[in-house]
């Protein structure tokens, strides 16, 4: 039997940061948006992935580590990642370029907000 004994590192990590608007399956009901299956999240977050996929990014509120996504939706421009470890400067984003965007989709959106999620899953 072999026995390892040295340092191992399963590291696994996510991260984003979107610019847009959060949106429920009522909301996207509400605009005409055919959603595949309401009650089915993954569905809709494919769904809105496939149709949106040249404008924006869409991702669920779900916890990371556990769970379903969520019946929210975060849909809108990816400014950046977060790395692990580092200190960086969130870049300005064109707000008027990403409004003219969501007015092409339809999407009810007044204001944009940030919408922000690290993972760092790091097993030593």
């Amino acid at each position: 039997m072999k026995i390892r004994n040295s340092f191992v590192s399963n590291s696994s990590s996510s991260s984003f940061v979107i610019r847009g608007g959060l949106f429920t399956t009522a909301d996207l009901l509400a605009t005409g948006v055919p959603v595949p299956d309401e009650d089915d999240a993954y569905a809709i977050k494919n769904f809105l992935k496939d149709t949106f996929n040249v404008l924006f990014s869409v991702e669920t509120t779900r916890y990371y580590f556990g769970g379903d996504p969520t019946h929210e939706f975060i849909i809108g421009k990816e400014t950046t990642s977060l790395d692990d470890g580092v200190v960086m400067e969130l870049p300005e984003t064109d707000d008027d370029a990403i409004m003219k965007d969501f007015k092409k989709t339809g999407l009810p959106i007044e204001k944009l907000k940030t919408f922000v999620q690290f993972v760092s899953n790091d097993n030593y």
